[in-house]
């Protein structure tokens, strides 16, 4: 089957051949054929397989939903007009927030470098038992 989508994913010239790379167009919601490619891939068998298990086991009634409070941090708009207040910017949201965990911190961003504080922050949480998951491409 794989071979079968790859020759279809070249017809649609969704396929490079140089690098073997699956080619997907952001604009566009992905084809049956592209989502299949994907699911194929032996990347994508470990976490579809750990999705698939959790799914099972929520319907079997072996997980339960854990409700939890989720606080979003962002920068105000007018950051970028540069008239933004120091309590408007995301770094001032972030201490605050960082000074209250107690249970578990998830981090998802698009740009995490935690420097010499904050991996020295994020130590200390590990070292008094609060769990903690970062999610980033930085």
């Amino acid at each position: 089957m794989r071979r079968e989508l790859v020759q279809m994913l070249r017809q649609e010239g969704r396929l490079d051949p140089k690098r073997r790379k699956f080619i997907l167009c952001r604009q566009t919601t992905p084809s049956r054929t592209e989502v299949a490619y994907v699911l194929s891939s032996s990347e994508a068998g470990t976490p579809v397989g750990d999705l698939q298990n959790s799914v099972d086991r929520h319907t079997n009634g072996e997980l339960s939903l854990e409700w939890a409070t989720v606080r979003l941090i962002a920068d105000d708009p007018l950051k970028g007009q540069g008239i933004a207040t120091l309590d408007q910017l995301m770094i001032t949201q972030v201490g605050e927030t960082l000074g209250s965990v107690e249970n578990r911190l998830d981090l998802v961003s698009a740009y995490f470098v935690p420097g010499v504080q904050g991996t020295t922050y994020l130590t200390d949480l590990s070292e008094r038992g609060i769990d903690g998951r970062i999610l980033t491409h930085a």
